[in-house]
């Protein structure tokens, strides 16, 4: 009678016997065969019995089901040896006297009087290299659908406080190397990105959660080669069998090959190291001259935050080198001028303390500080200096308001009440107060009455007795601009500013930021749909718009 042996991470887990009934795979309680992961839908595939045949269908699945590495949707004969795939989970399909799958590994294994049949393998498995946090320097193999996460029964444990229990896995999916976040607290990000979906991998990508950072080390390339003796093996992607040559001279080749790389690691490896050599290399080791090359990168871009990110990960794999650290201030202080010339003077300030930190002598920081000459006065000067005028301190007003059209909600809302405690008469303490009073009931008749003609109203009479405030203008803008047709490059940077914002409120959970992505999303989704014709980059960021 024909069988089915579920496995997963190479073991067997059920045996069933296929009769005349429909057999449903999925996640669902009731199924025959029951398959326990957030990727697999509820009821997920089917196998059914007609006139002595078993075929195989997908029942509308979110991440497929495949036979080998083909997508399969309806009516998929079965036959003997086939190997289905649904997400971690394999499920060979037995209509003879078989052995049981061996529980092998990566490259697959062989035992003597088993029958011959393919192995599939990597020229070169993945690795997962633990950048920073608390597990940093350790190497994990990639050789199944690993899942990490700080919990202790997870495959890769890392064991940090920003890591959630379960956050993402790593699997094959449709032949690639893939991240799925599991649901995560803090989200998962390859390349600074913050992802939502499946997300392909390749060699020097890097993931983030939490404040663990990792990087994916894959040299070779998928292959398939062929054994001579072994047993039918956990799923492998499916390519072009390498032909045997009986070929002496490249044995020869690639053992030379392998001699000069280990001679070659261990030169760099010795010169690396404190005294060793005379001869040492000045600048830091590769991976240093990467990351400030990602860095560089980050900053053309304009993503500022991956930009400060790498130049840190260089500054932390050679802490001792001045000139990763010039670039790490050189970053920053670019970042706080850009800033500035787009009126952010909070966020620019809070770049140039993190400089100042670094150097507090640096001719860019003394320059800030009225009364601190840059360079050290003449001895004898031939005639007196004059001293420059001290900048007025701003009153306590003027920082609650500059706040408040920064949209710092919450620290212009706590200096205007010291403010009106402390002067109960202020008119314009009271008034500021009136202010942030009627952008609280405008906010609130937008969001959760969704009535947007009292919303307009309201930042309509808002702008009205506070006409130097941008934010709230672009605000009425936004719902009273009249739908336009789609502008690809306007939605790409509407949707970076937007993301910005939405991601620094995810994180640090700052109410104010999350006000400043909503008018931004809303001129995304006001432009109406993209064209059928349009890029898929174009639909998912008004999806994603809409969705928020």
């Amino acid at each position: 009678m024909p069988k089915l042996i579920v496995q997963l991470k190479q073991k067997t887990i059920q045996e069933l016997d296929l009769g005349g009934d429909r057999v449903v795979i999925g996640r669902g309680e009731d199924n025959a065969v029951r398959l326990d992961d957030i990727l697999i839908s509820r009821e997920h595939a089917e196998i059914r019995e007609d006139g002595g045949r078993y075929y195989l269908s997908d029942l509308g699945s979110a991440n497929g089901t495949y036979v080998g590495t083909r997508r399969i949707t309806r009516d998929h004969e079965l036959r003997d040896g086939d190997v289905v795939r649904i997400s971690p989970y394999t499920i060979s399909f037995r209509t003879e006297a078989h052995e049981r799958p061996t529980e092998v590994g990566m490259v697959g294994g062989t035992r003597a009087g088993e029958k011959a049949t393919e192995v599939f393998t990597f020229s070169g498995t993945p690795r997962l290299l633990v950048r920073s946090g608390a597990e940093v320097g350790k190497t994990y193999d990639l050789a199944s659908n690993p899942l990490i996460g700080r919990d202790a029964e997870c495959d890769i444990v890392l064991n940090e406080a920003t890591v959630s229990r379960k956050h993402a896995r790593i699997q094959y999916i449709e032949n690639k190397l893939t991240v799925v976040d599991v649901g995560s607290r803090s989200g998962t990000r390859v390349n600074g990105k913050l992802i939502d979906k499946p997300t392909p991998l390749k060699d020097g990508d890097r993931l983030q959660l939490g404040e663990a950072a990792l990087e994916v080390e894959w040299k070779g390339g998928p292959a398939k080669v062929e054994a001579e003796k072994a047993t039918v093996p956990f799923f492998r992607p499916e390519l072009e069998p390498a032909k045997k040559e009986a070929q002496w001279w490249k044995w020869v080749v690639g053992i030379a090959a392998g001699l000069i790389v280990l001679v070659g690691a261990y030169l760099l490896f010795t010169r690396l190291q404190p005294g060793g050599g005379a001869a040492a290399p000045k600048p830091a080791g590769a991976a240093v001259s990467a990351f400030l090359e990602k860095s560089a990168q980050a900053m053309k871009g304009g993503d500022y935050e991956a930009a400060v990110l790498y130049a840190d990960d260089a500054w932390k794999a050679d802490s001792a080198s001045a000139e990763v650290q010039a670039q790490r201030i050189a970053t920053r202080k670019a970042i706080a001028y850009d800033l500035e010339r787009r009126g952010q003077n909070a966020k620019a300030a809070a770049h140039w303390d993190v400089v100042r930190a670094m150097n507090p002598m640096d001719e860019d920081v003394l320059r800030r500080q009225p009364g601190k000459p840059v360079k050290p006065a003449p001895e004898t000067p031939s005639e007196p200096q004059p001293r420059p005028p001290a900048q007025p301190k701003p009153t306590p007003y003027e920082l609650a308001l500059a706040a408040y059209h920064d949209g710092l909600t919450a620290e212009s809302r706590a200096a205007v009440d010291r403010l009106v405690a402390s002067a109960p008469n202020d008119v314009k303490a009271l008034e500021l107060k009136g202010w942030i009073g009627l952008e609280d009931e405008a906010t609130y008749v937008l969001d959760v009455r969704k009535d947007t003609a009292a919303a307009i109203e309201k930042f309509g009479e808002l702008v009205r007795q506070d006409p130097g405030n941008p934010r709230v203008q672009a605000r009425l803008r936004a719902l009273t601009a009249k739908p336009t047709t789609w502008d690809s490059q306007k939605a790409k940077d509407l949707f970076k500013e937007a993301e910005g914002y939405y991601l620094r409120w995810k994180d640090y959970g700052e109410e104010e930021f999350r006000d400043k992505a909503k008018p931004l999303y809303q001129q995304i989704v006001q432009m109406g749909p993209p064209p059928e014709d349009a890029a898929k980059e174009d639909k998912d960021i008004y999806g994603t718009a809409k969705q928020r």
